[in-house]
């Protein structure tokens, strides 16, 4: 079969140059007391559904730093708690509608989801980035970390997850996070910064190992960042060092949940050795699903093999 990356063995054995800045743990420390500390403002709206015994509700709550996040919470009705899972949107998606999760919804999980900020969703953001940016999200606020628009999407997650953990009937020993792309990407940065999520199913995950992306990826949105710096030359240094600060290469040692990943061999948006590259620092439980025929998609024979990994998992 053709490669359009490295062979299989040598994604395996993978060992990426890790460029993890000093101050990296003091600057996701301070972060995470302000994203934590941020009051919620959440307000749940009921919404009507055709589908039997399963309630849904539409929210709104403020965004790190400034905003809304508006998105779903869905559970079934039952008097038991019931486990969680946090669906994570992939890149310029959004939310959709409520019948969606009803497959997580059908094995008794709670589901909450999100719009992430200034995409294709209701979620919004009211500061500015300064300079201006490439077509896209992935180079606004480049020049800092401080100011980087995936530090505040980051935040929204883990504010998400607050909300929907303070909701009663939820069983905490029981939360997944889950997504595809950008969403397993920002999977598996939650679980990293969140020890109260047991499992995260993150699919052929954007946001991995960001230098090496740069380098291989031939399709947006990491070509965004090449767009930019033939633009902006004299800001490369500020731009990667940035993105060490959210790249998950530098993160998911972090993580404790049990971890299922997959990545497409094909893959030319988020190649195969920046999947692999991460994957490998992951120290926790862990096991990834590698489809040698797949680009950047997710099959059904993959969306069943979950349902049946989560239902074994949570003896549903």
């Amino acid at each position: 079969m053709p490669f359009v990356d490295w062979p299989l063995e040598k994604l395996k054995a993978y060992q990426p140059e890790i460029n993890k800045p000093e101050d990296f743990d003091s600057f996701w420390n301070k972060s995470l007391q302000e994203i934590h500390s941020q009051p919620l403002n959440a307000v749940e709206t009921p919404i009507s559904h055709p589908v039997k015994n399963i309630q849904c509700f539409r929210f709104k709550l403020d965004a790190y730093g400034g905003g809304k996040l508006v998105g779903y919470f869905l559970r079934p009705v039952k008097s038991e708690p019931v486990p969680l899972v946090v669906h994570l949107i992939g890149y310029t998606g959004d939310k959709g509608f409520p019948h969606s999760y009803l497959h997580w919804l059908s094995m008794g999980c709670a589901v909450c989801t999100v719009d992430t900020r200034d995409q294709f969703g209701e979620s919004y953001s009211d500061r500015g980035f300064g300079r201006g940016h490439g077509v896209g999200w992935m180079t606004q606020g480049i020049e800092s970390p401080e100011t980087y628009y995936y530090r505040f999407v980051y935040g929204d997650c883990l504010r998400v997850l607050d909300f929907a953990l303070g909701h009663d009937g939820i069983d905490n020993s029981r939360i997944c996070v889950h997504g595809i792309s950008q969403g397993g990407g920002l999977s598996l940065a939650t679980a990293s910064m969140d020890s109260r999520i047991t499992h995260c199913m993150a699919d052929i995950p954007f946001l991995c190992h960001f230098r090496r992306a740069i380098e291989i990826s031939t399709e947006l949105p990491y070509t965004e960042f090449v767009h930019f710096l033939k633009r902006f030359p004299a800001l490369e240094s500020k731009a990667l060092n940035t993105l060490d600060y959210v790249d998950n290469l530098h993160l998911v040692n972090r993580i404790k949940a049990k971890t299922l990943v997959s990545v497409g061999l094909q893959d030319i948006v988020c190649p195969p050795s920046t999947v692999f590259g991460v994957y490998n620092q992951i120290s926790a439980q862990k096991e990834i699903k590698v489809y040698p025929y797949l680009a950047h998609e997710v099959s059904e024979f993959h969306l069943d093999l979950k349902i049946r990994w989560l239902a074994k998992e949570w003896s549903l």
